[in-house]
């Protein structure tokens, strides 16, 4: 595994650009094996919905915090809303069809 330490916008051949820092974390990600249960841990400055789309489409497991900005046309609960439930609650609504 790699570290990060630049601002370079790097888009490998044949691959999405996610945006920069999206792109950074696929970049590292390379050298995980595909398909093998591989979970990477990233912060809300690298976490988006395509960036996990793609890690998953590649057999890549991976958790991170979110920016309420980031979630386009999603609802979630307000900051005084989530403080009120309790420790450990997970909003699972977007699994129900």
């Amino acid at each position: 595994m790699g570290l990060y330490s630049g601002k370079e916008n790097v888009v490998l051949p044949n691959e999405q650009d996610l945006g920069a820092a999206a792109n950074v974390v696929v970049r590292l990600c390379k050298s995980i094996k595909h398909n093998e249960n591989y979970c990477v841990f990233f912060d809300n400055c690298y976490s988006t919905i395509p960036l996990v789309a793609y890690l998953a489409q590649q057999g890549i497991l991976s958790i991170g915090t979110v920016r309420r900005n980031r979630i386009v046309d999603c609802t979630l609960l307000t900051k005084k809303e989530f403080k009120n439930e309790e420790r450990g609650y997970c909003m699972l609504e977007y699994m129900k069809e």
